[in-house]
């Protein structure tokens, strides 16, 4: 079985785009990264706490259910995880618009009409890497160091599993525009092969100077 046809891929990297972009926009405002809870052994009087990149909460539940600032502290690269959260929806706005000329190209069945389509590869193919990165990147900062009291029990909250899931995505996205560069690269190769002149063509134009192709 073959790779899908060329020109759905380019449509197919711009709902993963769009999928990364509107996970990382539902992640990154969130409160809920990751769920604080006292250990066993612990003598502090919170029932359950939570916190997002920039913000922290502890909710006392036997009382009122109210959030009010909480004593324990933020993963201490939490904000370099917020900018890796915003540099990647950037670096996915970038790829969407280099994904939409390829769908525009891919409509017209032209694929130089705007720019070259080897251009087009290389470009969005460095973006969806890009993407990874940065994705990983806020996976990695947001968890470094978040046990750091002994008091707390620290544990993933969906916004984690949201990101999770954007770097899932952003591999897809970089598995896609492999794809395509392949199947570019192989329709290029046939275009060429159609157009070199056969043996026969070449025999026949030098014993009959008259000949056409």
């Amino acid at each position: 079985m073959g790779t899908p046809n060329a020109s759905i891929l380019p449509f197919i990297a711009c709902c993963l785009s769009i999928l990364s972009i509107i996970l990382q926009l539902v992640a990154l405002p969130s409160n809920y990264w990751a769920i604080i809870h006292p250990s066993n052994d612990s003598e502090a009087k919170v029932e359950n706490g939570n916190y997002g990149i920039w913000t922290r909460y502890i909710t006392n539940i036997p009382r009122s259910g109210d959030k009010f600032s909480a004593n324990f502290r933020l993963p201490p690269y939490s904000v370099s995880a917020g900018v890796m959260a915003i540099m990647h929806v950037l670096v996915q706005l970038a790829f969407l618009f280099a994904a939409g000329i390829s769908c525009i190209q891919a409509l017209k069945d032209d694929p130089q009409l705007m720019l070259s389509a080897n251009i087009l590869g290389v470009v969005k193919l460095v973006l969806s890497v890009l993407a990874i990165f940065f994705s990983l990147l806020v996976i990695i900062f947001i968890t470094v160091n978040e046990n750091q009291s002994f008091q707390y029990k620290v544990y993933k909250g969906p916004a984690f599993w949201v990101q999770t899931a954007v770097m899932s995505s952003n591999v897809l996205l970089a598995f896609v525009c492999s794809l395509e560069d392949v199947e570019h690269a192989e329709l290029e190769s046939i275009k060429n092969i159609q157009e070199w002149p056969s043996e026969t063509e070449v025999a026949e134009q030098y014993s009959n100077p008259s000949f056409t192709p």
